[in-house]
Order: C-alpha cells, then sequence, then structure tokens
C-alpha cells in the first residue's frame, strides 16, 4: 500500500502555492499529474483527496480548476 511522506505532501502544496501566484486561477488534477510526472490523473486526483481531508487544500471536484489553498492560507505573506 503506498503512503504519502511529508515531503511529497509540502511539494504538492508548494506546488499549487506557486500556481496560484502565477496563474489567475486554480491548477487542474492533470496540471498537477503533469507536474509531478505522474502516470495518471486518477493518482494525482488520489493525492489531492488526501491532502484535502488534511486540511492542507481545498478540492471543489464540482469546479474546474477547484484546488486551492485553506483560507488560513495567505500566498500574499508568504516568501517562496
Amino acid at each position: 500500500r503506498w503512503v504519502m511522506t511529508q515531503v511529497k505532501e509540502e511539494a504538492i502544496v508548494a506546488f499549487v502555492r506557486t500556481w496560484w501566484k502565477t496563474h489567475p486561477y486554480g491548477p487542474s488534477i492533470r496540471d498537477i499529474q503533469e507536474g509531478f510526472g505522474l502516470a495518471s490523473a486518477s493518482t494525482a486526483f488520489y493525492r489531492v483527496q488526501k491532502l484535502a481531508s488534511k486540511g492542507l487544500l481545498v478540492h471543489s471536484p464540482e469546479i474546474a480548476r477547484g484546488i486551492s489553498l485553506p483560507k488560513e492560507t495567505n500566498i500574499e505573506k508568504e516568501v517562496v
């Protein structure tokens, strides 16, 4: 059974944070798949869902590009 490590979790959250800094919309599951070289979109979906269940991401699957950071995370103030 595959377990997402903290490093992978942080990398995906950082990817979403960086995406929002450079785009006026959220990343898609396919963007995350391609950004991490994952074999399938279902793997990316699974990882996003796991992070959403932990409160590290917000995922609204009924909205196109509905992946964002939780509201308490202010991406404007964070320096990467």
